[in-house]
């Protein structure tokens, strides 16, 4: 089952930073993001950290990742992304709303045996949010965090401004 291990709620948040609890405890940790509205028009982003947060993998190449996104009324659109500075979770053109009403982005992030040394750490996410009062999109990705060393550290925040408010719980599944 899941192991609730923290919670954090935005307030005009530059971030979400999960920096401690990530470690060899669990080989699955499970991010539910719960009516995430950004301050301004942009897109969520995912970044790792190895060192507790006291720096972010934010460099061009740190991650792989690939995804479909769909959106009301318009035809569904790939991405690929080889050499990307983040994880982005919501991608593309598509903003989400800025409106609270509209309910923001919510869905799972699962990060997958984050404290290994021997392989890519491996992010799936399966999320819905709202471009508009009559316009919704969904994202189902894949990637990964394009190094062997061990992370210890997520943070989520938006492509530009603030993250004016919603919830993240962070959950461990346990090995048995």
């Amino acid at each position: 089952g899941m192991v609730l291990l923290a919670t954090l709620t935005a307030s005009a948040s530059a971030s979400l930073d999960f920096t401690t609890l990530i470690n060899s405890t669990y080989d699955e940790y499970v991010f539910e993001l719960v009516n995430i509205v950004p301050a301004s028009a942009s897109i969520l982003w995912m970044r790792t950290s190895a060192n507790a947060g006291s720096s972010w993998d934010a460099a061009a190449g740190n991650y792989l990742y690939m995804g479909q996104e769909a959106v009301t009324g318009v035809t569904p659109a790939s991405l690929i992304d080889g050499g990307a500075n983040a994880v982005k979770i919501a991608f593309g053109t598509n903003n989400i709303s800025t409106t609270a009403a509209h309910g923001g982005i919510s869905g799972t992030v699962k990060l997958f045996a984050p404290s290994g040394t021997v392989a890519f750490k491996q992010i799936t996410a399966l999320l819905t949010w709202a471009l508009s009062a009559v316009a919704v999109a969904n994202t189902l990705m894949s990637g990964n965090r394009a190094a062997a060393a061990a992370v210890d550290g997520v943070r989520f925040m938006m492509s530009t401004g603030n993250i004016a408010s919603g919830s993240i719980r962070m959950y461990g599944v346990r090995k048995t």
